[in-house]
């Protein structure tokens, strides 16, 4: 029996039938909105983290939030995925209304909710050492007894896309930090829902495993997924993203492609830094440079 059948076999038996099998529900066509959001507004201690926002994703759609530190982007998240606890306590924004294929998130139960979005946030934090195939096969938990195809062999694949199959057997806290964020995201990608929420899922990877996981998720929107993601990298935002959201003091200072709207103009103001947009010399996808202290005084050097 060669090592991937094995992690298929053990893997498999990681996952607890549940009770009762919950619907399958029907991916939304090519195209069609998958999630919105009507001005979602969050406050924390008067003050509002978000103001405002409206936000929309299609099938086949990667979107990235990006931003600079405290513009927003992880409340909004949180809010779209209905972990954002507002005044009332409970998982939704203090204002606003995010629907998630058609109907209010409020409407959907939590094993509902499950079965079509998948949630990845900025750390994740596990009490128990499980080993990295346990814990990604729980993210098989909310298809059990669904009439899902074989828990062990989605576990395994989405091991394998993220590059994790050989840490099988290694006790999550003794991996490192890159190793962790992917076996986290192996997990979301193992529940297989129609959308993505991801926070910052590349902050902790280097160069080769950055592309690694950004690839394994625009393959996800050429098969009809729709994705959500946080992001630091411009430059990873603008070679991948179909849609950029830029988010400035909670409110969306722009929406559109990344070659619409990553300007220099823009993109200085917001981040409060002077950047230049260049095109890519083979691709043409927008490169930002942020211009260092030295490259503006040089500048402003009279000609000799």
């Amino acid at each position: 029996m060669n090592a991937l059948a094995r992690l298929r076999r053990r893997v498999a038996s990681a996952v607890a039938p549940l009770s009762r099998a919950p619907a399958r529900p029907e991916c939304s066509p090519p195209g069609s909105v998958v999630m919105s959001a009507e001005g979602i507004t969050v406050r924390r201690g008067g003050r509002p983290i978000l103001d405002g926002v409206d936000l929309t994703v299609r099938s086949g759609e990667l979107l990235a939030l990006v931003g600079p530190n405290g513009a927003g982007k992880s409340t909004l998240l949180a809010a779209l995925s209905g972990d954002t606890a507002g005044a009332s306590g409970r998982g939704e924004a203090d204002e606003g209304t995010v629907y998630l294929s058609g109907r209010a998130l409020t409407e959907w139960t939590p094993p509902e909710l499950a079965l079509r979005r998948a949630v990845l946030p900025q750390e994740a934090t596990v009490s128990f050492p499980f080993p990295a195939a346990e814990l990604v096969a729980m993210g098989r938990a909310p298809w059990a007894g669904a009439g899902a195809p074989d828990d062990g062999a989605a576990t395994a694949a989405a091991m394998e896309s993220t590059g994790v199959a050989h840490l099988a057997d290694r006790r999550f806290p003794t991996l490192s930090g890159g190793e962790r964020a992917r076996v986290m995201l192996a997990r979301v990608l193992a529940q297989d829902t129609q959308l993505l929420l991801l926070d910052e899922p590349t902050a902790a990877l280097d160069l080769r495993h950055q592309a690694l996981v950004l690839d394994v998720v625009s393959r996800l929107t050429e098969r009809g997924g729709a994705v959500i993601v946080v992001l630091h990298d411009l430059g990873l935002a603008a070679a991948y993203a179909h849609r950029v959201a830029i988010l400035s003091g909670g409110r969306v200072a722009a929406q559109g492609t990344p070659a619409d709207v990553f300007t220099a103009s823009l993109l200085s103001s917001v981040y409060q830094h002077e950047v230049e947009v260049l095109p890519h010399p083979r691709t043409g996808v927008p490169l930002v440079v942020p211009l260092s202290a030295g490259v503006r005084c040089a500048r402003k050097l009279p000609q000799k």
